[in-house]
């Protein structure tokens, strides 16, 4: 299933933008006209919504990760004068390896890992339901 074979109502794809943005649980509803419970409702158990918005995220992801990777060379660079500049080079060194981690390139990378495909996510979520009920 693509994100083109899933319809949600106006409302969820406002709540999405809203989700996007950081907004909380009750300034969503409060936008959209619906109860916070059904926002957490749409956010932790309905399988298109959530697909739909872990594909948003996954765009997202992928924008941001080209931008952190085009300033790569200068943090590199910024490292690299940093090792050898004697007046604050703890500073300036810290600084590149957070970018450098914030990009990939060095520990941990932080890329999303949600599901897209709704149909896999309702299987998981049967799947949790026969597990967590032994």
């Amino acid at each position: 299933m693509t994100k083109q074979d899933i319809t949600l109502q106006p409302e969820q794809e406002q709540a999405i933008a809203l989700i996007l943005t950081g907004a909380t649980d009750q300034a969503i509803a409060d936008a959209v006209g619906v109860t916070r419970q059904t926002v957490n409702i749409w956010r932790n158990h309905h399988p298109e919504f959530m697909a739909i918005l872990n594909q948003h995220r996954a765009t997202i992801w992928e924008g941001h990760t080209e931008r952190l990777r085009g300033l790569a060379t200068g943090a590199i660079d910024t490292l690299e004068e940093a090792l050898q500049d004697t007046e604050n080079p703890k500073e300036q060194r810290a600084a590149a390896v957070h970018l450098l981690k914030a990009c990939g390139l060095y520990g941990q990378s932080l890329q999303p890992s949600g599901k897209i495909d709704p149909v896999q996510i309702e299987k998981d979520q049967a799947l949790d339901l026969i597990v967590n009920s032994w």
